[in-house]
């Protein structure tokens, strides 16, 4: 359950590619195709790592410091890691890690590993992904309560959290 697989569709195998004493988590496919990004968490904090995609390849820890992150996912070109990132406090306190946490910051790395750089606090964003620029990051986004009505939507912003642009915005009746 805490680890990640890969299934090999010509061979019919399925393979733990991730190690046995971490829980690993949202996995996330290189461009390329033959490497995984996923998340760690531990009672003292988690890390990003890269692995190759077959079974005995190991993984290598990206991130320098320890936090609770999520949803890794690659740039298009394959040189960047763009992930959320919070206290190691805050999944303790959460319990379960579903959803974006509370404090979190949307961030980047590069792939190769390196510095955590802040994109712009996540204040209700999650989901990053990426469009046809190669300069910006798409964003699902929480526009905020309003009673008896959803609002959600999709931001982008560059790299450095400049230039935010609403892409689309949805509402409509409930919560959601």
């Amino acid at each position: 359950f805490a680890r990640i697989h890969v299934h090999n569709t010509d061979t019919g195998k399925t393979e733990a590619v991730s190690p046995v004493d971490v829980v690993a988590a949202y996995p996330s496919w290189a461009p390329e195709g033959n490497r995984l990004a996923y998340v760690t968490w531990a009672d003292d904090g988690g890390h990003i790592h890269t692995v190759r995609a077959r079974a005995g390849a190991r993984s290598r820890q990206i991130t320098q410091a320890p936090g609770f992150y999520q949803y890794p996912v690659w740039t298009r070109d394959g040189k960047r890691i763009v992930a959320l990132r919070s206290s190691s406090a805050d999944r303790l306190i959460r319990s379960g890690g579903l959803g974006a946490a509370l404090g979190a910051d949307v961030v980047w790395l590069p792939a190769r590993g390196g510095e955590v750089n802040e994109i712009i606090p996540a204040r209700g964003m999650g989901h990053p992904h990426f469009g046809a620029e190669a300069d910006r990051v798409y964003l699902q986004a929480s526009l905020g309560p309003t009673p008896g009505k959803a609002r959600t939507g999709l931001i982008s912003v560059r790299f450095d959290g400049s230039d935010r642009r609403q892409v689309l915005k949805v509402s409509g009746p409930g919560s959601f």
